[in-house]
């Protein structure tokens, strides 16, 4: 049981006389009342100003609501109140009325506690676990009966209620007696006696007109609670908006009209909506420019499903569909006692006792559908819960002497009890009345028998029509079962396969990043290596004109042998530099190696992922193929069934289940073919991978192909180096005269002269001179002629002499 702890007013103050205690209520702990001791099982409610707890009665063992609030100045006086409300209607049957029963109120270390009987649960919570799914007409006569009862015994003792929301009507046991209810929280109940002109009372979405244009208030007020509640039971959301007092106005305008002039001209706070006309008659509402210049508030204009309607009645006609002319009868019923308990004009809204003389309260317009039909037995069905009736009752035991009245239909040959639903419909007894007394007496009596004898035959058939009823339910319940369970092993199924792939996504996306960073870094390196590359052939370059420089500018006193070690320290350095390019780019061609292997591997895996995928659509298909067959089933069994049985909800209930089913179907479906999508982007991305990696092994070929070059240009200086270090090991010798005149022959032709042939030259030049053996020349004649120097002038001197 829950009950609404909020009210107006800050309870952060502290202000009472009596010091306040910081003692704080919890699980286990014992309150101790007047006359007995209350364990504390668990808290199942909270509000601003205290807490709801469930509690153990020790002397009896039944369980109990105890509603615990703050002592504090403001909360002292609302709870005082709320107590003296209580103890009030304690003068009504709590079974008869449908009120909530108070036990008793005590005090306990400083904490106000209400002690009330143990409910299931509110009407707010009954909608949200139906999925804000609406009650039906049948459902929502017996809530609007009960509540009528419950007003109509606070009017009889002139109680306002104030606070008529979804949260304060409690069901008492939904299993075992469905929709009978009781009115809880009178925290914000009043006494009409009171109740000041210009009071502000009520929540916004249940604030009657007359309480925010600032009219005398009456138990009117109540009533139009009672109408906005009908509306949600009806709609499954609320009538009218919650956000702003104009917004309310404005719906109220569109659904049901502007108030009258006469109370626009009697409101106290009519000008802060209203503005009136120049003929000072009639009044127009103000647009929300004007209310925002007036108040300084500005309005909040949120559309609802309301504002897209042309008034009430198109609501209710509209909503839902039309299913059967019964059904849409008994809607134009429930949409009469709604216009009546929502008019503008508090002194002619319905008043509670006035409502049961209501087609959709007394179901007389059902009479005419009374054999065979299903509808009528389902709201026979649900009025049955309905408690006694409590005018009845009263009327009884009470010695006033007041009458019931008696209400008749428009024939007036039929007295009908305005607050049971009609079940004598035999056209029996609608014969003629007799005249004398005797007669009627007689005549009563046999009305009284037969009427008797056919309600208990109606309730043995309503039994025999429960307990098949009750044997059709637990087949049809075993049947969904089986398919329940079948289709959720599949579904779970579906599920898992879709987890695997999702995960196996994953780690296939995950090593595809790897892979594509690895290939940035390699693309890094090769650039990194170009560079260096690069700056060798050039190094290699400045080595050789350094070189050559360096030979051109030697002098003859200058050692060959320094140039040569010089130039071997180069060639080592350029050597080992080229080596260790090729070293980078062997593991270059390594890594790029196993980058390749790992997207064959991630390709491979990309189509068994298709291949799972295409596996899964088979069986999401066989899925749907069962789901047709569960339907097929379905029918034949709704086929099979009596006619006067009614299984409407039974059926309406699968059919929920197959709805909801076939959308988990359908999102598991879009779920895989967003996984399908996904994949086909992966493989895109692993095609421009794959290219990109072409390009970078042709870059790798090009730069290999330049690393050859320079090898191979690195081998002919080795070569040249060897050359030099075989002429740089000769010993040198003194010149003679053959290689003198050798030595004055011109460049060009010393290179290609060996000295055999000059030695010839020059035996026949000088004819008997003796022949001499042919000596190669000096290491330092080769490096004269190597370098270009010319022989001293003594030289040639001594050669003319």
């Amino acid at each position: 049981m829950s009950f609404s702890t909020s009210t107006s007013g800050n309870s952060n103050k502290n202000n009472d006389d009596t010091p306040y205690t910081a003692y704080k209520v919890q699980k286990h702990h014992i309150l101790i009342s007047n006359t007995t001791c209350y364990q504390v099982l668990d808290f199942i409610g909270e509000g601003v100003f205290g807490r709801v707890a469930r509690c153990r009665n020790q002397k009896t063992g039944n369980q109990v609501a105890v509603k615990i609030q703050k002592n504090n100045k403001y909360v002292t006086q609302i709870v005082q109140d709320e107590i003296k409300i209580l103890q009030a209607i304690r003068c009504l049957d709590p079974e008869k009325n449908s009120i909530v029963n108070f036990i008793e109120d005590f005090r306990f270390n400083n904490l106000f506690c209400l002690a009330f009987e143990m409910l299931d649960r509110s009407l707010w919570d009954l909608i949200e676990e139906r999925g804000w799914i609406p009650l039906s007409l049948n459902e929502i006569r017996p809530v609007t009966h009960q509540l009528m009862v419950a007003l109509d015994a606070l009017k009889s003792i002139g109680i306002l209620h104030t606070d008529l929301k979804p949260d304060n009507i409690m069901l008492v046991n939904h299993r075992d007696q469905p929709f009978k209810i009781k009115l809880i929280d009178f925290g914000l109940a009043r006494r009409v006696c009171e109740v000041p002109i210009g009071a502000m009372m009520q929540p916004c979405i249940i604030r009657a007109p007359e309480v925010t244009l600032g009219l005398p208030l009456t138990e009117a007020v109540d009533m139009w609670g009672v109408g906005c509640l009908m509306a949600f039971l009806y709609f499954g959301r609320r009538l009218f908006p919650v956000d702003c007092p104009y917004n309310l106005i404005r719906c109220i305008v569109h659904l049901l009209g502007q108030p009258a002039d006469h109370l626009l001209s009697a409101g106290v706070y009519s000008r802060t909506h209203f503005r009136q006309n120049a003929d000072l008659h009639s009044w127009r509402m103000k647009l929300p420019e004007e209310f925002h210049q007036g108040t300084g508030i500005q309005p909040q204009l949120n559309f609802t499903f309301f504002d897209f309607v042309e008034n009430l009645e198109d609501a209710v006609e509209k909503y839902p569909a039309k299913t059967t002319d019964i059904e849409f009868e008994d809607r134009m019923a429930f949409l009469s006692l709604l216009k009546s308990t929502l008019e503008l004009d508090p002194e002619r809204r319905v008043t509670p006792r006035d409502s049961f003389k209501n087609p959709f309260l007394s179901m007389v317009h059902l009479e005419k559908n009374m054999d065979n039909n299903s509808y009528l037995d389902e709201a026979l069905q649900w009025m049955t819960i309905l408690p006694l009736n409590h005018l009845d009752l009263e009327s009884d035991s009470d010695d006033s002497g007041d009458s019931v009245p008696n209400f008749r239909d428009e024939d007036n040959t039929k007295t009908t009890d305005p607050t049971k639903p009609s079940l004598d419909f035999d056209d029996s007894c609608s014969e003629k009345r007799p005249s004398t007394s005797e007669e009627l007496q007689v005549a009563h009596v046999i009305n009284k028998k037969k009427f008797t004898d056919e309600l208990q035959a109606e309730k043995n058939k309503n039994k025999l029509l429960q307990e098949e009823m009750q044997q059709l339910r637990n087949s049809h319940q075993l049947l969904i079962a089986r398919y329940e369970d079948e289709i959720t092993k599949h579904a779970d199924a579906l599920q898992h396969d879709l987890d695997n792939e999702i995960l196996q996504k994953n780690h296939l996306q995950a090593d595809f990043d790897e892979a594509i960073a690895a290939l940035q870094e390699e693309r890094e390196k090769n650039i990194s290596v170009q560079h260096q590359l690069d700056k060798t052939i050039v190094s290699l370059h400045e080595a050789e004109n350094k070189n050559k420089l360096l030979q051109e500018q030697l002098e003859p006193h200058i050692s060959y042998q320094q140039l040569i070690a010089r130039y071997e320290d180069d060639v080592s350095r350029i050597r080992r530099q080229a080596v260790a390019l090729q070293h980078d780019l062997d593991l270059e061609i390594l890594q790029k190696n196993h980058l390749q292997a790992d997207f064959d591997e991630a390709t491979a895996a990309l189509q068994e992922e298709r291949e799972k995928n295409i596996s899964v659509q088979h069986q999401l298909d066989k899925t749907i193929v069962s789901l047709h067959e569960a339907e097929n089933k379905n029918k034949l069994l709704q086929e099979q069934l009596e006619p006067h049985i009614s299984y409407q909800q039974l059926i309406a209930r699968y059919e929920d289940d197959v709805s909801r089913i076939r959308r988990q179907a359908v999102a598991l479906q879009h779920d895989l073919d967003l996984e399908i999508l996904q994949k086909n982007h992966l493989q895109a991305d692993f095609d421009e991978a794959t290219a990109a990696l072409q390009e970078e092994r042709e870059k790798n070929i090009s730069v290999q192909h330049q690393l050859d070059k320079t090898i191979v240009s690195l081998h002919e200086a080795e070569n040249k180096n060897k050359q030099h270090e075989s002429i740089a090991n000769v010993e040198p010798h003194e010149p003679t005269k053959e290689a003198e005149v050798q030595e004055e022959m011109p460049c060009e032709e010393q290179e290609t002269i060996s000295p055999a042939p000059a030695l010839e030259s020059q035996q026949g030049a000088e004819g008997n001179l003796p022949q001499r053996t042919a000596e190669p020349p000096s290491v330092w004649k080769r490096v004269r002629h190597f370098l270009g120097l010319r022989k001293p002038e003594r030289w040639k001197r001594r050669r003319r002499e």
